[in-house]
């Protein structure tokens, strides 16, 4: 009897295997590390193919438990929040007051020399 293998990342309610092998194969694969079963207690069901780390090793499925893990600082050392002293929304009044109106007359300028009178 044949046993359908899914590839790494494959969900089997939806994924299709990409292909059956006999269940010796499928036993050797999880006896090595390299796969796991869909359901330990149905062999029928198949395996998964693990993933692998660069060195060529099988990568464990155990969980890693929250507490053990170590997250960078939210904040860097000598480094504040300075809030913008603007408004987010500026009144256009104040954007035409802010406005560098020499680039405006310059490129106005060149513009009219450019078209011939």
């Amino acid at each position: 009897m044949r046993f359908p293998v899914f590839a790494r990342r494959a969900d089997p309610r939806v994924d299709r295997p990409i292909v059956r092998k006999n269940l010796n194969y499928l036993e050797t694969q999880v006896a090595e590390g390299l796969a796991d079963w869909v359901d330990p207690c149905d062999p029928s069901r198949g395996i998964i193919a693990r993933e692998y780390l660069p060195s060529g090793k099988a990568q464990s499925p155990d969980p890693v438990s929250v507490e053990t893990l170590t997250l960078p600082r939210a904040e860097l050392p000598g480094v504040r929040y300075v809030p913008p002293a603007s408004d987010p929304r500026p009144r256009i009044s104040s954007v035409r007051a802010g406005w560098d109106w020499s680039i405006e007359s310059i490129a106005a300028r060149s513009i009219d020399a450019a078209i011939p009178a």
